[in-house]
């Protein structure tokens, strides 16, 4: 048992929506081998293991009638597992109630395919209702895919986190002349925080190096963050998001995408996919010398300054109180 089984009662993204075609593809997400494909039943996602010798199914073979077809022994499993066929057996013999592979919730929304391991406590991670994707009006892209060698945890905070701004993105997010971080109010439930804060940002495309941007964050469990970033003088507004799939407890798949309110011809797109992907890989190049890998959620564990750190400090009780909900036995509870 690890921290890991803890998450399994949430959405996760899985894969891009181009990533999951009529071929079954592999994809690990908290530690466990998956495999998803696409059929006239929408998208299945089985664990990669099939029950009668233990064959991984993705490299088996989707069939035209929707069935997974395992390449050891032939055995087939319908779109909710169950295997429907065995041919090693004679025509008109059942099959075994406890033939079928472990299915999963699924769920595709924005160009991402998200899965549930066991039964969600938590509301799926959307979109802000006021910075949605894909809204009539705007502009919403998916910046990239990031692998990261950091446990998800250690994203998320580093998304939340004001301090950096001056040291990982001087000229960029931040300027080292101006390193203070006044004081602000976290709101947080269960599974939720919220935040604001006005910050110079001197490399924004949107404004001049003079105006403060109103930055609003939400952070929703386990592992998606929100900025949406607004000019007060103008109103429009970006949003940056974060959905970090922890693939287990060192690793990370960081799905990243942006909404802008203005500027919505598609010939705009290269500027601000290059400011967006430069600021993640200036975090990445960061994180990934972080140790351990995976974010201590006992806030006895690291040092925490309560102005600056208060968002992280609230992050980390959210996490700690959901890993605390794994029982003895290795479930969550």
């Amino acid at each position: 048992m690890t921290k890991m089984t803890a998450y399994r009662n949430f959405w996760h993204p899985l894969a891009l929506s181009t990533e999951v075609g009529g071929k079954p593809a592999r994809f690990m997400l908290l530690g466990e081998n998956l495999v998803a494909y696409r059929t006239q039943f929408g998208i299945t996602v089985l664990k990669d293991l099939c029950i009668h010798r233990g064959c991984a199914l993705s490299i088996g073979r989707v069939l035209d009638d929707g069935t997974l077809e395992c390449p050891y022994h032939g055995w087939r499993y319908d779109h909710a597992g169950q295997c429907v066929r065995i041919p090693a057996l004679p025509p008109g013999q059942p099959i075994p109630s406890k033939a079928r592979a472990i299915s999963y919730q699924v769920r595709e929304q924005n160009d991402i395919v998200w899965v549930a391991l066991g039964e969600p406590l938590a509301p799926f991670p959307d979109y802000l209702p006021d910075a949605d994707y894909a809204t009539p009006g705007t502009r919403s892209l998916i910046v990239d895919v990031y692998d990261w060698n950091v446990g998800a945890g250690r994203a998320v905070e580093n998304f939340l986190d004001l301090a950096h701004f001056p040291f990982v993105h001087d000229s960029w997010l931040g300027d080292r002349a101006d390193t203070q971080i006044e004081p602000y109010d976290v709101e947080s439930t269960e599974y939720r925080l919220d935040f604001s804060y006005l910050q110079l940002q001197p490399g924004d495309l949107t404004t001049d190096s003079s105006e403060k941007l109103a930055l609003r964050y939400t952070y929703l469990a386990p592992f998606t963050g929100h900025i949406r970033r607004s000019t007060p003088r103008t109103g429009e507004w970006t949003c940056v998001s974060l959905f970090a799939a922890p693939i287990d407890e060192k690793r990370t798949r960081a799905y990243v995408t942006f909404v802008r309110s203005f500027d919505t011809d598609p010939g705009s797109d290269a500027q601000y996919l290059s400011f967006v992907d430069t600021v993640i890989k200036q975090d990445a190049a960061i994180l990934e010398t972080v140790r351990p890998e995976e974010i201590p959620t006992d806030l006895r564990e690291e040092l925490h300054i309560r102005v600056p750190d208060i968002a992280g400090m609230v992050f980390r009780r959210i996490l700690s109180d959901i890993e605390g909900r794994i029982s003895v036995s290795g479930s969550s509870s």
